[in-house]
């Protein structure tokens, strides 16, 4: 039964027995309506006191947020601080390492210099030899680059390259002679001369930037070197830069001597060799492979 106001229910019509019932006087009337405005009072007083609980519960949410929105920013911050003073300490530490590296040019250039100011005494005593009728003692040998070898393994190693690979850019970059020095345990590396390179265009600039950074262990790259006979053996390796006193090496170690135990066969010691670089999947990758076996002395 909805609810009804004291008016409505004052002026209702009901049935005749019901209305003489309950005759209210005048007072009981006044009574009433009093008593519906303090209810309405009331009511408003807890619908308000809602609205302001409300209200509370907002601010607070809203204070919740920020308060967690600065200590988020304030981390971050301090996040940043620590990450610049990271940065700033190791561009110190390059800085550092690059003044030392000047340094010791220097010093290298100094003594350089003073070597060539001052003569030494194995030229005196040539020059002394030479005056009283010996023979003077020859310079060494230029190197003279020889014929690029094309042979059958060649072409089979290319082929497998491209095809069997799918290695692109594929380069011929040195043939050299495998020197004993390059087949010792104790070196434990393949040096390839600058001055004897087919190419020095297989590199990209960030790996010839990475190659001419001065800091030690700071100037490798990761490579894949492939043997050109049976293509089975493949041994991840360091490609790395020497500079030497008459020479710039480009140099691949680490598992160098592993590489070779494992290819000895065919590596053997003052055969003609080619290194070829190619990539897979942007990895810059190197087959070594030999293609002219040493003439003996006896056969020469």
């Amino acid at each position: 039964m909805a609810c009804m106001s004291f008016d409505q229910v004052l002026t209702s019509e009901d049935d005749p027995a019901r209305r003489s019932k309950r005759k209210l006087t005048s007072e009981d009337i006044h009574y009433l309506r009093k008593l519906e405005v303090f209810g309405n009072k009331i009511l408003a007083f807890y619908q308000e006191k809602l609205r302001e609980a409300q209200a509370a519960e907002e601010r607070l949410r809203l204070f919740i947020h920020e308060k967690r929105r600065l200590r988020e920013e304030k981390t971050m911050v301090i996040k940043n601080k620590r990450l610049k003073i990271i940065s700033e300490n190791k561009l110190r530490e390059e800085e550092e390492a690059m003044a030392v590296n000047e340094r010791l040019t220097i010093i290298r250039e100094n003594k350089l210099r003073e070597e060539h100011v001052k003569k030494p005494k194995s030229t005196i005593k040539s020059e002394e030899s030479t005056s009283s009728g010996q023979k003077k003692r020859k310079p060494p040998k230029k190197f003279v680059r020889g014929p690029i070898v094309s042979n059958e393994i060649t072409e089979r190693l290319k082929d497998h390259i491209l095809n069997e690979k799918k290695g692109t850019d594929l380069k011929l970059v040195i043939q050299k002679n495998l020197y004993p020095s390059d087949t010792k345990q104790g070196q434990n590396r393949l040096s390839m001369p600058i001055n004897q390179l087919e190419t020095n265009e297989f590199l990209s600039a960030d790996e010839k930037r990475i190659l001419n950074n001065k800091v030690l262990k700071e100037n490798e790259i990761e490579v894949l070197v492939m043997d050109g006979v049976t293509f089975e053996c493949v041994v991840p390796m360091k490609l790395t830069m020497w500079h030497m006193a008459s020479t710039v090496n480009y140099v691949l170690k680490t598992r160098w001597y592993e590489f070779w135990l494992a290819n000895k066969d065919h590596l053997l010691t003052k055969s003609k060799i080619q290194v070829w670089s190619f990539r897979q999947d942007e990895k810059l990758c190197f087959a070594v492979v030999c293609v002219e076996k040493p003439v003996d002395e006896d056969d020469a």
